[in-house]
């Protein structure tokens, strides 16, 4: 077997995938616990937050720290999270941070065969929208 093949399939077994789930929300937790953190404009999104559902958007280097949305408000706080093995590993380790989860990605347009789930996806987020939730 290949070296390549073989550290592959162990990163992607499922004791692996657990562990990097579990640092992942121990990093959040310990990020969340020790950053000073500053909130820039904070009354246009209390506004926000007071009008109904919205969309947040992270860039992917902020995309960890979303959970702290959570905590900033009384809506059920929903990521859009790809439906593969990382996506899994990701949703898992923020789990216990009280995100909800969309599954889904766009489509490949050169792998036409692969479903990724992205209409299902774009269908329940524009539903947790009109239900007053926040979609990130």
């Amino acid at each position: 077997m290949h070296r390549d093949s073989l550290l592959k399939r162990i990163s992607r077994s499922a004791p692996v995938m657990a562990a990097a789930s579990a640092l992942i929300g121990a990093y959040i937790w310990l990020v969340q616990r020790t950053a000073r953190i500053e909130y820039i404009g904070m009354e246009v999104g209390r506004r926000i937050d007071a009008e109904g559902g919205f969309i947040l958007a992270f860039w992917h280097s902020r995309l960890l720290m979303a959970p702290i949305v959570r905590a900033e408000t009384e809506r059920d706080v929903y990521m859009l999270v790809s439906a593969n093995r990382d996506g899994e590993m990701i949703a898992n380790g923020v789990r216990r941070f009280g995100i909800k989860f969309i599954r889904g990605s766009a489509a490949n347009p050169r792998k036409r065969q692969k479903d990724k789930s992205g209409a299902p996806a774009l269908a329940q987020m524009v539903a947790a929208l009109r239900a007053g939730g926040v979609v990130g």
